[in-house]
């Protein structure tokens, strides 16, 4: 069975959903536009060539109408099937969020993903929230949860005099830093000499009067190496509790355990339902709780040690089951193709 993938741009995102499952596991090919420089081929010509290149056509982040429209175009005239696959649930972000761009930017992409939703053979999503949430718009949806490769993981962690607290941060977690901000400045005021606030993902300071040292952004295939060689003791995930974080996944939980970092991350759905509260990491609701999480890790290297060495033998099997999810789903497909096409 043949898989081309459709995608725009490169992120974290892309290399989770697409470079990583379907590229270099199952031998997809990939392309950025659906037409060729100077392309000229009619309608019925171009949906020949979609044909002979693929058997399934999975898109993301295409907010284009006028491409969307000649690719369920082609959809209409040819044999191949296509696939949304889908990852925030863009319909509840929080105001704040600066990936929503301007009011018309994102009513735009809303209507463009709702009508390219509805209009799929499939839909593929990254949580059960998700999956709940798209169900109204397509019955066909399967849930192909995001995993790391261990074998990407294979750096020595730095040591640092201090205990390190870090956070994976973007600019779309400018409405998740209420969270935790009044948790960091009690810490800090508390063991100033003692700790280092790590911000990965950023030169800006985003918390004003509490010092962080911090990390720029790199490319993804950087990204375990340099996130492992950090040395991060406790990394942390604060997230509002509203329906956009709900639907995000557990990778930042995976990352951190790969990385060798013991984890607290808000009590919201991707951490609750995979994070083993005092086994694997710890939950934490309020700022009372941010607080003594975070004193009794700093107090603690040994509990530090036996969360990240808990959370990495977990992260490693789960990283099984779920390449495993993504094998069947794809085998499934394939076996369903045959028999429409007899």
């Amino acid at each position: 069975m043949k898989i081309l993938t459709l995608k725009h741009r490169d992120s974290s995102v892309t290399k989770y959903r697409m470079d990583r499952p379907l590229i270099e596991d199952m031998g997809a090919s990939c392309q950025r536009t659906v037409l060729r420089k100077n392309d000229t081929q009619t309608l019925g010509a171009l949906t020949k060539r979609y044909d002979k290149k693929c058997d399934i056509l999975v898109i993301k982040y295409i907010d284009d109408r006028k491409t969307l429209d000649v690719i369920y175009s082609m959809r209409r005239l040819g044999k191949f099937k296509v696939i949304v696959d889908i990852d925030d649930n863009l319909w509840q972000m929080p105001v704040g969020n600066v990936a929503m761009g301007t009011a018309a930017q994102h009513a735009n992409r809303i209507f463009s993903l709702t009508q390219s939703a509805i209009s799929a053979d499939w839909i593929t999503v990254s949580t059960v929230p998700l999956y709940n949430a798209l169900k109204p718009l397509n019955s066909n949806i399967a849930v192909l949860p995001n995993y790391v490769k261990p074998e990407e993981w294979k750096f020595k962690r730095k040591k640092h005099s201090k205990v390190r607290i870090g956070w994976v941060w973007s600019p779309t977690h400018i409405p998740d830093m209420h969270v935790v901000e009044g948790a960091l400045r009690r810490i800090y005021t508390k063991y100033k000499d003692k700790i280092e606030i790590v911000i990965f993902g950023t030169t800006f300071d985003i918390f004003k009067g509490i010092p962080t040292t911090n990390i720029k952004g790199v490319r993804f295939d950087k990204y375990p190496q340099t996130f492992t060689e950090a040395g991060i003791d406790i990394s942390i995930a604060p997230l509002d509790d509203n329906d956009f974080n709900k639907s995000k996944s557990n990778i930042k939980w995976m990352e951190s355990a790969m990385a060798g970092a013991a984890f607290i991350g808000s009590k919201v759905y991707p951490y609750e339902y995979s994070v083993k509260d005092g086994k694997t990491g710890y939950l934490a609701k309020g700022e009372a709780q941010w607080i003594k999480r975070l004193e009794f890790l700093i107090e603690n290297e040994g509990k530090r040690k036996e969360l990240a060495e808990n959370a990495k033998k977990e992260v490693i099997r789960l990283s099984k089951e779920y390449k495993q999810k993504w094998t069947d789903f794809y085998g499934y497909l394939e076996h369903e193709l045959k028999k429409e096409r007899r």
